[in-house]
């Protein structure tokens, strides 16, 4: 089930926020998916700022950028980028075994299809694979909430 949204997109009379609607209004959107924690870095951001600007006087200033200028020269120690490709190569590594751990119903039906040849055989065949597909579908349902909610009735 997709959202459709071309037809507000074209009738939009230059609206300002429309791109914003749209864009939280796409379920597969990033920003659906991020602005809670978008939301905190900024609440953070903006009360580290006002802070250093308005509450600390001018040791307090200079206390504050000698620990930025500490923090900054120790981020050479550690390399960020070796640590974000191992955590992205573990996050791949485990979406790639999950996928592979899915069963292969096509691979079912070839095998069924060699054992059982012939015309004769064909409501069998047709049979065998409906059961597996069904079997995967009730599996699916009681381990994934999305495909309960896809499939409520099965």
């Amino acid at each position: 089930m997709s959202v459709i949204y071309s037809a507000d997109a074209a009738t939009a009379q230059n609206s300002f926020g429309l791109f914003f609607k749209l864009l939280f209004r796409w379920r597969g959107s990033v920003y659906r998916l991020i602005w809670k924690d978008l939301l905190w870095f900024c609440i953070a951001y903006s009360l580290l700022s006002l802070l250093y600007r308005f509450v600390l006087g001018e040791e307090g200033r200079s206390s504050f950028e000698n620990l930025v200028v500490c923090v900054n020269a120790n981020m050479d120690m550690f390399p960020m980028t070796f640590i974000l490709g191992f955590f992205v190569t573990n996050i791949i590594n485990h979406r790639q075994d999950a996928f592979n751990n899915l069963p292969n119903i096509d691979a079912l039906a070839i095998n069924i299809n060699v054992a059982l040849k012939g015309e004769e055989h064909l409501r069998l065949r047709k049979q065998l694979v409906r059961y597996a597909n069904l079997a995967y579908a009730l599996t699916m349902s009681n381990i994934s909430p999305q495909m309960k909610k896809r499939l409520p009735t099965l």
